[in-house]
């Protein structure tokens, strides 16, 4: 699905209902949304399947995260982490499982006001 003109598509690791609590090597379930200024929409539920462990396991997550910009995890290894960014994928670990509508509210409100220049980049980019 393609995303919305002047939005950020931000996958978020889920293993439970409304938290971000996914580490991103053992998370079989990724919630993907398209977050603009005044604009959320829930995009899809991305299932990982197979085993939770090694290359092959982060290469199929990636492969499957590849249109997004950002990745939410609860925890994330250096390894992967690397592999991401290489990609132009953003990892960013949130500790204490948080609410997500909470998180995707917060980036609403920052893409609103004056997002950073790295996000407004990403946020053009198709």
């Amino acid at each position: 699905m393609a995303r919305s003109e002047g939005t950020v598509r931000v996958a978020c690791a889920s293993q439970g209902p409304g938290l971000l609590d996914g580490h991103f090597g053992s998370c079989s379930r990724f919630l993907v949304f398209d977050v603009g200024p005044g604009e959320l929409v829930a995009v899809e539920e991305r299932r990982i399947e197979g085993p939770d462990k090694g290359e092959a396991a982060t290469l199929r997550r990636l492969e499957a995260l590849r249109d997004c910009r950002m990745v939410w995890v609860a925890g994330i290894g250096g390894p992967p982490a690397a592999r991401l960014v290489r990609a132009g994928i953003l990892p960013v670990r949130f500790a204490g499982a948080p609410a997500l509508q909470e998180l995707l509210d917060n980036l609403k409100a920052v893409l609103s006001d004056r997002p950073p220049p790295w996000l407004a980049k990403a946020m053009a980019a198709h």
